[in-house]
């Protein structure tokens, strides 16, 4: 209720306005009156963070200045349009969410026979095959056991030849085998 009448109260702020005039629309919607208002921290920069999460304000680039947002607007207006809307966005998110995993998990799934390999040899891309690829810049080669190969791109249509991150999970180091 009072998350409500404070963005009822800063709705009628036309322009920016700072990190007191919350408080004091905070203090407001407490039951107090305005003309007792006294700035004080308490826990006001918990509900300005939260507010500002949701989206109902926006902090501007100058410390303690905000406006609100148009979502903000339609909180403060029709607060079950607001929660409606969030439901969907929330759904959505959720729905693709859901599609990306699975996908994820059926890709990875593709890559399966790569479990158990070993790899023969590490080498970089000679000229030749650089050029045969159209690459100017040649990665490593991680050739495998069965004769295939592990060649890092730059991007998934293969335009340019690309670097690979090594990661160490166990010492939580990375390092680099860039492109020559």
């Amino acid at each position: 209720m009072i998350k409500l009448k404070v963005m009822k109260g800063l709705s009628k702020i036309d322009g920016t306005f700072t990190r007191q005039q919350i408080q004091k629309q905070i203090w407001i919607a407490q039951g107090r009156k305005s003309k007792d208002f006294v700035n004080r921290q308490g826990y006001y920069a918990d509900a300005i963070q939260e507010w500002t999460r949701q989206g109902l304000i926006k902090r501007q680039l100058h410390k303690g200045i905000y406006c609100i947002t148009s979502d903000g607007r339609l909180y403060a207006c029709n607060k079950k349009e607001w929660l409606r809307r969030r439901r969907e966005e929330r759904e959505r998110i959720e729905r693709a969410t859901q599609i990306l995993n699975g996908l994820k998990d059926s890709i990875a799934n593709e890559f399966e026979h790569l479990i158990g390999k070993t790899i023969e040899n590490v080498r970089y891309l000679d000229a030749k095959e650089c050029g045969d690829l159209g690459w100017k810049k040649a990665p490593i080669v991680i050739e495998l056991s069965d004769q295939t190969a592990l060649i890092p791109q730059s991007d998934d249509e293969g335009n340019e030849g690309g670097a690979l991150m090594i990661y160490d999970f166990y010492k939580q180091k990375t390092d680099v085998i860039g492109t020559i």
